[in-house]
């Protein structure tokens, strides 16, 4: 059985502090990008911890459901879907490193996507235009 493996990366003005206010909590997630809801079962404030049950809504019948596998803060987070999407062994990477380019220019937030099983199509684009990013060309 072959595995699909997506991959994306890029870099925000934002600060990492901004960037992951966004990815680690999923009660922000439909503010920003293209979900209708979301949120923690039980509810909970946020942010992301190891274990939390998070789950998104996408229109009027989708609804993914993930575990949070591993927290780095503020650095990165891992998640596997439970159910609600039509995956297998799907693991979640978004990396989050600090960008200095220059000794005397800004400081850049790259952002890294690691999302195998998925496609530029998916949600995870929405997570990169929101940053001003997008998927590579093939």
């Amino acid at each position: 059985m072959s595995q699909l493996s997506v991959e994306a990366e890029g870099t925000t003005r934002a600060g990492p502090e901004v960037v992951w206010s966004l990815v680690a909590n999923a009660n922000t997630f439909a503010q920003w990008g293209p979900w209708n809801e979301g949120g923690y079962r039980p509810p909970s404030a946020g942010p992301s911890q190891e274990g939390s049950i998070q789950w998104f809504r996408y229109g009027r019948r989708t609804t993914s459901v993930e575990q949070i596998l591993e927290v780095d803060k503020p650095r990165r987070v891992a998640y596997t879907v439970v159910h609600g999407l039509p995956v297998k062994h799907y693991r979640a990477e978004v990396t989050l490193s600090t960008v200095v380019r220059s000794t005397s220019g800004p400081a850049f937030t790259q952002v890294s996507l690691l999302y195998p099983g998925a496609s530029p199509t998916d949600a995870s684009g929405a997570v990169l235009s929101e940053f001003g990013l997008s998927y590579p060309s093939p």
